[in-house]
């Protein structure tokens, strides 16, 4: 067995370090309290990770093989006990206090990150869920097991596949065997990631571990030829890896959020360079840096659910909440750390707490989540039952998309509603509380009102047959439409900014976001300008409230016992956190539509503002379901307004 490394807990301190601070931005950022892109490379660290776990496991179960006293069995066994114990006290630790934090839907699917977190097959489930880049993960407390269900699943599978090449190729040849296994995975994972989703797939990510593996065989090799030919070369060595991993992590960026491959061999190789360097007096051994990396597992695993409990509560407001709550996930660590894995947990706890998460997950999803926060979350209106003059029919069709046709049934519709879900959160007030005959054309996350968005190949939402589908449904509802009839566009105009970026291959900055809105317009001047006798109402991008904010409004708290624990000043007035992009978004709308005879901007912001800010609230209801869509409270408030807006002027008529 190799002796105890330094220079491996400083790496792995530096890992958890670029771990953490990724994650806490990450999450400011969801709720928008910052949109700093500091440590946006953070996410790194688990590449160290990786590399340092596959190198570790390697030694353990080579020395066992050299000397003929491997057992897979109590392989598995030092395994699940070292790492079992510290995840299900996290487990239960989520579920109660998300019992009381979170939503019924998101309660359940905790119920059910809890069950694959301890089956360590979460990663696929987050895969497909939205992925580890979503700003919905603040909505997965366990978000972060993915990376524990990989490296689970490489100790599963590793000893099996080395006992297995152990036999075929003899234990001398072990070396070499493992290189071509590490040369198919790597392979492997180029091709499948290609599709731009496969950071979270253990067939995209294994091949981190293997490399591990590789170090571990060739590093004797590596230190003879190259690092021991002069005195300070290990130093060199490790200097330079060390400025490679810190220079990866403040520099490496997702190209338009997509990993791969690439992304990582920057911080595998300073990796690399500091395990087989193998410096003695090792530049790592500060000992504040060693003791996080030996805590690190036990860091791991408390400090993103604990971020996302602190911003449901609105506890990551300023700068000092955020270092209280830091110093709360360092006493949670030491905890575990102390208590958890230096210390052997009774094996009836362990069985205890494993049962009770297995209930928990059966019982919360047959309940559908229902928990504490179920009672005091805010009321959804219902339907209506209407007259049968009034009841919706679908106008035209094509293919899974259709034009519906609201209000009174009898008259020919001469207002056409169009958008994308930012036009869907008004669908509730045209159903049920508007009269007036229109024609509603509404599709999540789409842009189809021009050829270049119909044909963008890069797929955010939708496909490009939907794309297209939804475009001809606009265009030949707007032939059916007569002079003087009016249209109102209603969408989340940058939703397909990144998609765009992808599609040209550019950075993400304001001068490509100017082009982007270009694009946007451009689309939109296609029928605007080949239908000069119809008149277009362009309604504006909404202001963007934070998360904690949103969710504090959508709960009736006054009588909870959980008021005491919340930062309710955060659910009062609040500014927009991207309001440089809302308002170049608006100036280019309104400076389109001033320049254009048939074109009406309308800001739907405009019922919200205060001389201190925009409301939340309005009529003592929440205006925000989330960030970018209204509560259907909120979408007949701004739903009425822009619908005034559009009755008011008929000086066409």
């Amino acid at each position: 067995m190799t002796d105890k490394r330094q220079d491996i807990d400083g790496l792995k301190g530096i890992a958890i370090l670029a771990v953490v601070f990724y994650h806490l931005f990450d999450l400011l950022k969801s709720g928008q309290y910052t949109e700093s892109t500091l440590f946006d490379g953070g996410f790194l660290g688990v590449d160290i990770f990786f590399v340092v776990s596959g190198f570790l496991i390697t030694s353990s179960v080579f020395y066992k093989l050299s000397n003929n006293d491997f057992s897979l069995l109590a392989f598995y066994k030092r395994r699940c006990l070292r790492i079992l114990p510290p995840l299900l006290f996290v487990c239960i630790f989520t579920l109660i206090i998300g019992y009381f934090l979170l939503f019924p839907e998101v309660y359940k699917e905790l119920s059910i990150e809890v069950a694959n977190a301890l089956l360590f097959i979460g990663n696929f489930r987050f895969a497909n869920s939205g992925g580890y880049f979503a700003l919905t993960s603040s909505d997965k407390p366990l978000l972060h097991t993915w990376y524990l269900a990989v490296t689970i699943q490489f100790y599963i599978l590793f000893p099996l596949i080395v006992l297995v090449l152990k036999k075929v190729f003899s234990l001398k040849r072990l070396p070499l065997a493992v290189t071509i296994v590490f040369i198919i995975l790597t392979v492997t994972s180029v091709l499948v990631s290609r599709n731009g989703k496969g950071y979270l797939l253990t067939q995209c990510r294994i091949f981190e571990l293997f490399f591990g593996s590789v170090l571990f065989f060739y590093k004797d090799i590596v230190y003879k030829k190259v690092f021991s030919l002069n005195t300070y070369l290990p130093l060199l060595g490790e200097v330079l890896g060390i400025v490679i991993i810190i220079a990866s992590i403040f520099t490496v960026e997702l190209q338009n959020g997509v990993w791969t491959v690439t992304t990582s061999l920057p911080t595998m190789l300073g990796t690399a360079l500091v395990i087989l360097s193998h410096n003695k007096n090792s530049v790592l051994r500060l000992p504040p840096l060693t003791l996080l990396g030996r805590c690190s597992y036990s860091l791991y695993l408390w400090h993103w659910p604990l971020f996302v409990f602190a911003l449901r509560c609105g506890y990551t407001d300023t700068v000092l909440s955020c270092s209280i709550v830091i110093l709360v996930i360092l006493i949670f660590t030491a905890l575990s750390y102390i208590f958890t894995e230096k210390r052997k947990v009774d094996y009836k706890v362990t069985i205890a707490i494993f049962l009770l998460c297995a209930i928990s997950y059966f019982y919360f999803n047959h309940v559908d989540g229902k928990n504490y926060l179920s009672k005091y979350i805010a009321p959804v209106p219902q339907d209506m039952v209407l007259e049968k003059q009034y009841t919706p029919s679908i106008a035209f069709q094509k293919g899974n998309q259709a034009v519906w046709h609201y209000g009174l049934q009898t008259e020919t519709p001469k207002i056409f509603f169009v958008g994308d879900s930012n036009l869907g959160h008004y669908i509730w007030y045209l159903r049920n509380e508007n009269k007036t005959a229109v024609y509603t054309l509404a599709r999540a996350a789409i842009m189809a009102y021009g050829k270049y968005f119909t044909g963008l190949k890069s797929i955010y939402y939708d496909s490009l047959e939907d794309k297209a589908n939804y475009y001809d449904l606009y265009k030949s509802t707007l032939n059916k439409l007569h002079d003087g009839d009016k249209i109102v566009l209603c969408g989340r105009w940058e939703i397909l900014y990144d998609a765009y970026c992808k599609d040209n291959n550019l950075p993400k900055d304001k001068a490509t976001f100017n082009k982007y809105l270009s694009a946007v317009i451009n689309d939109l001047k296609e029928q605007i300008y080949l239908h000069p006798n119809l008149k277009f109402y362009i309604v504006g991008n909404s202001y963007n409230p934070n998360q904690t904010s949103i969710i504090l409004t959508n709960i009736a708290i006054s009588d909870s016992a959980i008021k005491h624990v919340i930062n309710t000043k955060t659910a009062k007035l609040l500014k927009d956190y991207k309001d440089w992009k809302t308002d170049l978004i608006n100036k280019k709308l309104e400076e389109f539509c001033n320049s254009t005879s048939n074109a009406i901007f309308i800001d739907r912001n405009v019922p919200l503002i205060t001389k201190d800010g925009f409301v939340l609230y309005k009529n003592n209801v929440a205006i925000f379901y989330d960030p970018m869509h209204y509560s259907l409270f909120g979408g007949a408030i701004i739903g009425k307004y822009i619908m005034e807006q559009v009755l008011k002027d008929n000086t066409n008529n």
